[in-house]
């Protein structure tokens, strides 16, 4: 495995492109995976943090790819939803953005291991509020990439003002940089998640239901994940 290089979960945000530029002072490489499907908008921006990011420290520095995760999203979230329903109830109808993220999660270790990277380096924030960014999912994932020896960390978990931390990064740079702040966008239901979670499900449960129900269901459809590694390797 490739021990001077990483693989990050890149959509042109401030959070990945602030983790991004601090992984490079760590790794000879940092490799940025996008990902798309037919929900996505505006993919088309994610090249101009690339372009900055290249810039500052390279242009060998950022190998940039896009990668499909259709086929995956579409089976975590509606592959068997009748039973899904059944089981999670509402909590299933509005995890689209979980499902999205654990199949990006799932490409990236197909990534790292046909390109022989060992180390995941993700911009998870404690502000997020979508399941891979609570505490007891980054867990989780850890474990399971673990399964596959890719190290895996969240550095910027705790940090709270990345636009800041971008905007001095540019400017201490040669040419004066000022990364830009728009990014690709889902239309996959993202508010519609935020507001289930804040406006019904925590208020009626409580956070602790919902750190069962994430869980729970982390572990139900890890299971998929494990057999599409299997079958693309």
């Amino acid at each position: 495995m490739k021990t001077s290089e990483a693989g990050i979960q890149f959509t042109g945000g401030k959070d990945s492109t602030l983790l991004a530029a601090v992984m490079a002072r760590e790794f000879e490489r940092v490799h940025l995976l996008s990902f798309r499907h037919p929900l996505i908008v505006g993919l088309d921006k994610v090249p101009l943090n690339v372009a900055k990011l290249r810039l500052l420290y390279g242009v060998d520095k950022f190998p940039h790819t896009v990668i499909d995760n259709e086929r995956l999203l579409r089976q975590l979230y509606a592959g068997h939803w009748l039973q899904d329903l059944g089981k999670y109830k509402t909590y299933a109808a509005n995890n689209f953005c979980g499902a999205c993220r654990l199949s990006m999660i799932t490409h990236t270790v197909i990534y790292c291991l046909r390109n022989r990277i060992a180390f995941v380096r993700d911009g998870a924030n404690r502000t997020g509020f979508d399941l891979s960014q609570q505490v007891w999912a980054l867990a989780v994932l850890e474990r399971f990439y673990k399964e596959y020896s890719i190290d895996y960390d969240s550095p910027m978990y705790d940090t709270s003002r990345n636009d800041i931390e971008l905007l001095e990064l540019g400017l201490a740079a040669d040419k004066p940089l000022i990364f830009y702040r728009s990014q690709p966008l889902c239309r996959g239901g993202g508010e519609v998640h935020n507001i289930y979670f804040r406006c019904y499900f925590l208020p009626l449960y409580g956070r602790e239901a919902r750190r069962r129900r994430d869980l729970e269901w982390l572990q139900d459809k890890l299971s998929l994940c494990r057999k599409c590694i299997s079958e693309n390797l």
